[in-house]
């Protein structure tokens, strides 16, 4: 046998007993994995069973037991107990069935309920141990992430968790507690028999006046206060104290008796009533109420005299208060007197007194005996809560009136906003030829008593008669911030009862005026009015009343004339402005700058309070003198003059007597006799007056104008659009229109920036030079569509020669006498001819003016050359023509070697300049001439049917694509102009020249392209074919999506998941801004939102329904002719359920569904927590990607969210689930599947897919 078998023959004997034993190996292996798995199964089918048996027997515990707890402490406990018991039956269970077998189970389960129990008894210690109790256990089994060994540290952090939590609660439910005991919005908890409760008031009750409860919660009876009735100059208190409660029933004749039988003095009416002429004869009531008018003889000649005391009189009358419908608020002002609404009570405060107090002694002593003597104040013998400062105060007639300077009280009383009615309102309920008559009540604050226990907090100190005494007043004080406030709720009783009457009355304070087209019904009102104030215990001050009927009357420091319908300030106040400003321009003459800034102030004061006669001048030419003012290091300062101080100065000098007088109403629209409409965008203006054909007018911005605010735009469109309607509007009374508020409100009252200021000062200016009334008037977009129109309307050809170029030619071939192209700015001759109406044209439109006989100056537009060199043949006429030298221009060879050129001069291309015009599609130019060469009659209607048509050209692309494709083709018509070719019909290879331009500049792919879009947009508009579809064009736009385009990076989707983790969180939280922010998360996920439609949504956009709410979506960026659109977003079953959260959010922020406000709107911090601004304003983007962003971080780390994830995870989320496609696209509102598919990002999972089918 050789080598070679032999080695076969060894081979195959190894391989045989490799396989025999790899076979046996196989077979052994098999068995044993067979037993384990039966073993195994053996055991899972008994765990399973004992944990079925487990769970049936809790179940059977839970569903037999029906008591419901009322404390959860108690519930958890019985259910750990049941828990531990389960165990151990469990145990008991295991060793009845298998003694033998079961016993290790059986202890298994003992040892588990042991463990429970001594994990329970840590968990007790650990709540005992802590001030806050049960929360620390709460928050340590809530965050078990710690392992055995930190145990300690877990134990500290859910102590210091749960005190976190306790302090937010209570600093919530602080935030939640109303301490306004005046709001009645919400309920009060009701209160217990003994009329405790558990929380504690701020503030006294304004009912009994004691502290810790509020009015509504105040069991206590009223008892009148005895310090009210005590005066002896009025005795019929003993009468009122004794026989309470039946003195309304009792006739005046019986009370006039049962008082003098009792030998008092008392309040003594007369028994026959006099008769008032009947204000109307349908007027009932009031005809009635004029026959039951009793005068109150005794009152009225004291009145006069001046002997009683303003104290207590009101509480002598509370019948006729209570019969006038006062609320019982004010019958317990009357009654007790007003309780002061303090925030808090104020500290224990010791004041001096002020200045003006030490240096007018005397005066002051006297008013404390005057005060003394009306029981007004009262000298106590301790040092009261409050030691308040006194002043001296003069009025006008230079009579002193001591004040309380309350500075330090009125830091704790709370702010009340209400309205005080003065001139404004008064101008508006009198009409011309009205009989008018005023009163004046005396001492009217001191008529307010204030309630015993507030008193100490209104102290003076004051060395009286030698020695300091304290006193505390009894009234209410000139000096305390509520004073007009409650004088004003007073009185609104007497003027409430007058109007339902139908009488025409108002009171400023304590000055009321009243009117009457008659003037016996006016003298009835008199005497009816002047009976009701005494009746109601009002003093009355005749000596500055004016009962007899006039239609010349001062008011307020205003004469008003009813005959001519004007009211003028005083002659007084008018001579006391004068003497100040002639004193500032005096000093300022005599090199004297520095001022006090009081004197300034008080110049500037009295300015503005002349408005009402003057007008919004008052506030327009005062902006310099306030801005000086606040230059002041402190009140006590000097300010230096400048010279827009003087400047104003000097102008009220010259214009106040003027100016002084207005038309008692507003300007109604039957007479304004112009109505003016201007706009402003960013290319330039334009404005027409309506009604008058041919008025229509445009102007251009230059570049560092267009880069200015719309403000400023606006402004200045209305002040050039005066110079150039100057002609037409001079002398009348102008309704401007303008469609931004910031431009009524400024050429009103002015603007504290400089440069808009001076504008405003520029077209007041021109109003005066051209006598023009202008009365600024806003109007919503949607009505200014025209003047929008005339300032997008752009004149690509206005340019012109330089002036001394001109005056070169002019020498050579002049003196030129018409330029027939030109403009009121660079016109090169006197008389000229402009495309639109403006100031000094000759005539509009060139072409419809005769040219023969005139020496012509023709500089026109390109396009137009053709049609001059026509009419010049035509006409005959003569003249020199300035014109590009483009050789490939149609109008070349009209003028290569003709017979009717004489002459020509070649100019360097620095002689030409570009204007304002160096922009524009020529839209206007080419609808011109298309509508003239299409044998349309040129008149009125046919120019306005072109100027629509123009507008409705434009509007075929939305706003935004207008702008985007306008300023593209700017820069296109710049480029190739530069290199003496047209930009329209532009030659493809020029454009495809143009986009190399941009490249090379570094330009991204969405310049390219939009450069291209731009361009082909503004030739269709005029009509032109499509010179972008060129080969050389859309292979460069290929290019530079290969070499220019950038990389996206998508935002990461959120996932329904993190957003229920999100609302798990806050599902107890009724905090605005978290609901807010919530909701907006929610809703842009659900309803797969951009911003612009999140924060586009208003309230009245939101309807619910049972099981989902509907959403109206107004504009959206695939709603291409702006119908709006819907969607549905379902009822969820989770905290992160849409509908709840709208819900929810609706009602903490108290929205009406109604509301044509945003939605969600930003907030401002309020005493009871963030609330919405009132101002109607939608989140910015900024504003609302810092919420959403905010809070989504959160729950989720490390991913790259952005707005769009919210769209981009709902639709994620929809992919995932069986949801139809149509609707799928319709609720995203794709309008395509490859922008549908953009937004969905596929799993790992998913994407594996693919390659799994394939079977390898």
């Amino acid at each position: 046998m050789n080598d070679a078998n032999l080695d076969s023959l060894v081979e195959r004997t190894v391989s045989n007993a490799m396989q025999q034993n790899q076979n046996q190996f196989l077979s052994d292996m098999k068995n044993v994995i067979q037993n384990q798995f039966e073993r195994m199964e053996e055991r899972v089918t008994n765990s399973q069973r004992e944990m079925n048996d487990f769970q049936l027997k809790r179940l059977q515990s839970l569903t037999n037991e029906s008591y419901v707890f009322k404390r959860k402490g108690n519930e958890a406990q019985f259910k750990f107990n049941n828990e531990v018991k389960g165990r151990l039956d469990l145990a008991d269970t295991c060793l009845k069935d298998n003694p033998e077998q079961g016993s290790e189970k059986a202890l298994s389960y003992i040892s588990e309920g042991i463990e429970l129990l001594n994990n329970r008894q840590k968990l007790v210690k650990l709540a005992d141990m802590s001030d806050n109790g049960w929360r620390v256990v709460q928050e340590y089994e809530t965050h078990q992430l710690a392992s055995d060994s930190d145990d300690e540290k877990r134990i500290v952090k859910a102590e210091a968790r749960a005190a976190k939590k306790v302090r937010e609660e209570k600093s919530k439910k602080r935030a939640a507690r109303r301490w306004t005991p005046w709001n009645r919005g919400q309920s009060i908890p009701t209160v217990t028999g003994a009329g405790v409760r558990g929380t504690k008031r701020p503030g006294n009750c304004f009912k009994c006046g004691e502290s810790g409860h509020w009015q509504r919660e105040c069991t206590k009876e009223i008892k009148l206060s005895s310090l009210t009735y005590n005066l002896n100059s009025c005795s019929v208190c003993k009468y009122l104290t004794e026989n309470r409660g039946s003195i309304s029933h009792r006739k005046n004749h019986e009370l006039a008796k049962e008082t003098s039988n009792t030998g008092t003095k008392g309040i003594v009416y007369s028994n026959e009533s006099e008769r008032l002429v009947e204000h109307s004869e349908n007027n009932s009531e009031f005809s009635k109420a004029v026959d039951t008018v009793q005068c109150a003889g005794e009152i009225a000649k004291s009145n006069v005299e001046g002997n009683l005391s303003p104290f207590g009189r009101l509480s002598q009358h509370i019948d006729h208060w209570k019969e006038g419908g006062a609320s019982e608020f004010i019958l317990n002002v009357v009654r007790e007197g007003y309780r002061l609404p303090f925030k808090e009570k104020p500290t224990h405060e010791v004041l001096k007194n002020n200045k003006s107090a030490l240096d007018n002694p005397n005066i002051v002593s006297e008013e404390i005996d005057k005060l003394l003597v009306k029981k007004c104040i009262q000298e106590i013998d301790h040092v009261p809560k409050v030691v308040n400062p006194l002043t001296v105060a003069f009025n006008k007639a230079g009579k002193p009136r001591l004040v309380l300077d309350c500075r330090h009280v009125n830091k704790f009383l709370h702010d009340f906003k209400f309205r005080l009615e003065d001139v404004s309102t008064a101008r508006e309920m009198f009409d011309k030829n009205d009989f008018l008559f005023g009163f004046d009540l005396k001492s009217a604050y001191h008529h307010i008593e204030i309630y015993d226990e507030d008193r100490e907090y209104l102290g003076f100190l004051w060395k009286h008669e030698g020695k300091e005494r304290y006193f505390i007043f009894n009234v209410l004080p000139f000096g305390i911030s509520v004073a007009a406030y409650i004088f004003t709720k007073v009185t609104r009783v007497l003027i409430e009862k007058w109007r339902s009457m139908g009488i025409r009355i108002l009171m400023y304070l304590d000055d009321g005026l009243c009117a009457d087209v008659s003037y016996d019904k006016a003298m009835s009102l008199s005497q009816f009015v002047k009976q009701d104030l005494i009746k109601f215990g009002f003093l009355i001050a005749d000596e500055k009343c004016q009962w007899e009927p006039v239609k010349q009357i001062t008011w307020l420091g205003f004469d008003w004339n009813m005959h001519s319908e004007v009211i003028k300030v005083t002659q007084g106040r008018l001579d006391s402005l004068l003497v100040s400003l002639s004193s500032l321009l005096a000093r300022y003459e005599r090199n004297v700058l520095c001022i006090h800034v009081k004197e300034l102030a008080s110049v500037a004061g009295k300015v503005i309070s002349m408005e009402a006669a003057v007008g919004h001048v008052c506030r327009l030419r005062t902006r310099a003198m306030y801005n000086c003012i606040l230059s002041r290091s402190s009140w006590k300062s000097k300010v230096i003059l400048t010279k827009d101080v003087i400047d104003e100065v000097q102008f009220w000098l010259d214009k106040i007597v003027t100016l002084n007088g207005r038309s008692l109403k507003t300007h109604r629209t039957s007479e304004y006799t112009n109505v003016v409409f201007s706009d402003a965008s960013d290319m330039g203006f334009g404005a027409y007056i309506e009604n008058i054909n041919g008025t229509e007018v445009t102007g251009i911005w230059s570049e560092q104008e267009s880069e200015q605010s719309s403000t400023w735009r606006e402004l200045m469109a209305v002040s050039r659009s005066i110079d150039m309607l100057s002609d037409h509007l001079t002398s009348q009374c102008v309704k401007w229109c303008v469609d931004n508020k910031n431009v009524t409100h400024i050429l009103e009252v002015g603007s504290r920036k400089p440069v808009l200021q001076n504008i405003a000062l520029d077209i007041l200016a021109k109003c005066r030079h051209f006598d023009i009334h202008l009365v600024p008037f806003w109007i919503s977009r949607t009505q200014n569509i025209r003047a929008d129109n005339l300032s997008k309307c752009c004149d690509s050809d206005d340019w012109s020669i330089k002036a001394d170029i001109f005056a070169h030619i002019d020498y050579v071939w002049g003196p030129h006498t018409v330029d027939r192209f030109a403009s009121d700015y660079n016109t090169k001759c006197i008389r000229f001819n402009s495309r639109w109406w403006c100031r000094n044209t000759e005539g509009v439109n060139a072409f419809s003016q005769n040219w023969q006989g005139e020496n012509n100056w023709f500089v026109p537009p390109p396009k137009l050359v053709n049609k001059v060199i026509n009419k010049m043949k035509t006409d005959h006429a003569e003249g020199t023509l300035v014109i590009p030298n483009w050789r490939s221009a149609p109008y070349w060879p009209l003028l290569q070697d003709k017979w009717y050129v004489k002459d020509s001069m070649w100019l360097a291309p620095s002689s030409v300049i570009s204007g304002k015009g160096n922009n524009g599609i020529n839209l206007r130019t080419n609808i011109d001439n298309v509508v003239r060469e299409s044998g349309l009659e040129d008149n009125a209607e046919n120019r306005r049917l072109a100027e629509n048509m123009m507008g409705y050209l434009c509007l075929s692309k939305s706003e935004n694509t207008r702008r985007k494709y306008y300023l593209a083709y700017v820069k296109w018509k710049q480029f190739i102009s530069g290199k003496g070719h047209v930009d329209m019909p532009a030659n493809p290879v020029h454009i495809a020249m143009y986009l190399t331009y941009l490249l090379d500049k570094g330009a991204s792919f969405h310049v390219v392209s939009g450069a291209k879009y731009a361009i082909k947009w503004a030739h269709n508009l005029n009509g032109f074919p499509d010179v972008t579809d060129h080969v050389f064009v859309n292979n460069i736009v290929e290019s530079a999506k290969r070499i220019a385009k950038p990389k996206t990076a998508k935002k990461d989707p959120v996932n329904s998941e993190d957003l229920i983790m999100l609302c798990d969180k806050y599902s107890d939280n009724r905090e605005l801004s978290v609901v807010r922010d919530l909701c907006m998360t929610i809703l842009g996920f659900a309803g797969f939102l951009r911003y612009d439609e999140l924060s586009s949504l208003r309230c009245k956009d939101v309807t619910f329904h049972d099981d989902f709410v509907k959403i109206y979506i107004a504009k959206s960026k695939t709603d291409q002719y702006r119908n709006g659109d819907e969607i549905l977003v379902s009822k969820g079953k989770t905290s992160a359920c849409p509908v709840l959260l709208l819900r929810k959010y609706f009602d903490i922020a108290e929205i009406s569904c109604d509301s044509d406000h945003f939605l969600f709107k930003p907030m401002f911090g309020g005493k009871g927590g963030p609330k919405l601004i009132y101002q109607n304003k939608k989140l910015s983007y900024t504003r609302t990607k810092e919420c959403i962003i905010g809070r989504l971080n959160e729950v989720v780390t490390g991913k790259n969210f952005g707005l769009h994830s919210l769209r981009a995870g709902g639709a994620t989320a929809a992919s995932s689930g069986d949801v139809n496609e149509r609707c799928w696209k319709r609720h995203g509102r794709w309008r395509s599947d490859s922008a549908k598919d953009g937004y969905v990002v596929d799993s790992i999972s998913k994407r594996l897919s693919v390659s799994q089918k394939l079977g390898l």
